[in-house]
């Protein structure tokens, strides 16, 4: 996840950039607010880390993390350790909807690692 500046935005604002506005189309007589506004950037939830345990054994809740910004998702070549394909996404967007896009048949190894998406 790729964090962006929180946006405070009205609610107006806010359905006109949920209807795929541009910043210029939302605030044309304010060319210097529009270009400070991010209206590609959107709230997801970061859950988990480190499982945290009770005395007696029985897990703690994890924590959900509302995070505004971005995903970057990227394919790594295993043996070499570069990168092979890369996207940048809104932080919404599904992970399991950019793997045809990030693993190519041109890719030798017939492993992949991806978390649970």
């Amino acid at each position: 996840l790729v964090p962006a500046p929180k946006q405070r935005n009205t609610d107006a604002e806010k359905e006109a950039i949920k209807a795929g506005k541009t910043a210029g189309e939302i605030w044309p007589n304010e060319p210097n607010k529009a270009a400070q506004k991010d209206t590609n950037a959107r709230w997801t939830l970061k859950i988990g880390g480190k499982i945290r345990y009770r005395l007696d054994g029985t897990p703690l809740p994890q924590i959900a993390l509302p995070v505004f910004g971005y995903k970057s998702h990227i394919a790594i070549d295993r043996r070499f350790g570069f990168i092979r394909e890369s996207a940048a996404t809104s932080a919404s967007h599904a992970d399991g909807r950019m793997l045809p896009r990030l693993v190519t048949t041109d890719n030798t190894s017939s492993e992949v690692w991806a978390d649970s998406a």
